[in-house]
């Protein structure tokens, strides 16, 4: 076997160098942390007492693992803050949630990274107190045929 000219070994790294930065360019355009495709939603009633749960979302490049953290927020849905200790996908709605809305964190985790997708902010969450009649409704008028009845509908607190 005979060696190779020097013009010819050059010529041989050079091209095993371009083929080595091209699969070490090829990797990296293939390793990526998750993408989001599709926004998680939530899903439940939005009442005080009532459970709520968010959906995954869908999700690009194969996330591993999924995590979940709530957000309460003002009743505009802005000013958000991270509820303590709720990190399951479902999230049992409570007397501070009254009068505000909530939206999940959903991340996604895989070797190359994490990416976090939030739902979109809740209705604004209801008491679960059903309304109360303060005055009683009331009827008016002759009771005729061809005649008018009128209908008060009474005094009730508000409704939830």
């Amino acid at each position: 076997m005979s060696a190779l000219p020097s013009w010819r070994r050059s010529g041989t790294l050079a091209l095993l160098a371009a083929l080595l930065g091209g699969l070490v360019a090829a990797a990296a355009a293939l390793a990526a942390p998750p993408q989001e495709t599709q926004h998680p939603t939530l899903e439940g009633t939005f009442r005080r007492g009532s459970t709520i749960t968010t959906s995954d979302g869908r999700w690009a490049n194969n996330p591993t693992s999924l995590s979940y953290r709530w957000l309460r927020c003002d009743g505009a849905g802005a000013n958000c803050s991270p509820i303590p200790d709720r990190t399951t996908r479902s999230y049992t709605l409570r007397s501070g949630d009254v009068g505000r809305t909530v939206l999940a964190h959903v991340i996604a985790r895989n070797a190359d990274g994490a990416t976090t997708a939030n739902t979109k902010p809740s209705p604004v969450i209801a008491d679960d107190v059903a309304p109360r009649n303060l005055q009683r409704p009331t009827i008016s008028g002759t009771p005729v045929v061809g005649g008018t009845l009128r209908a008060d509908p009474g005094t009730w607190t508000a409704a939830a």
